[in-house]
């Protein structure tokens, strides 16, 4: 994955956890990105469940975003050009690596950081 996407990536998911019930309020996701989120699909997803958690709130906040926002010809954090969109359905191959959404989604303690 190159940087620029990583770095988009990077920016969705820190808006997406930001939007949740339990932070802003703006979508009605609940900790979804968090502790209880993963707990919640990683026995039904052992090796995807971080993909799977930002999958999920992706959708309920581009939903949202919908509902409130959508004027002609706009692109939005939750309604990128198909390109894009497409090359974040194949970071799901990188999440077994440890690569893509696993790796954002690890905190840096759980990676190995400080």
């Amino acid at each position: 994955m190159h940087a620029g996407m990583e770095r988009l990536l990077r920016l969705r998911l820190a808006v997406a956890r930001f939007g949740e019930m339990d932070g802003a309020r703006w979508w009605n996701t609940n900790g979804q990105l968090g502790k209880l989120g993963a707990m919640a699909l990683r026995r039904g997803f052992p090796r995807t469940h971080r993909f799977a958690q930002a999958r999920a709130v992706f959708a309920v906040a581009g939903h949202r975003c919908r509902e409130v926002f959508e004027p002609p010809q706009c692109v939005t954090l939750w309604d990128l050009p198909a390109s894009v969109e497409e090359e974040f359905e194949g970071m799901g191959a990188l999440v077994g690596a440890g690569g893509g959404v696993e790796a954002v989604l690890r905190g840096p303690r759980e990676a190995g950081g400080r």
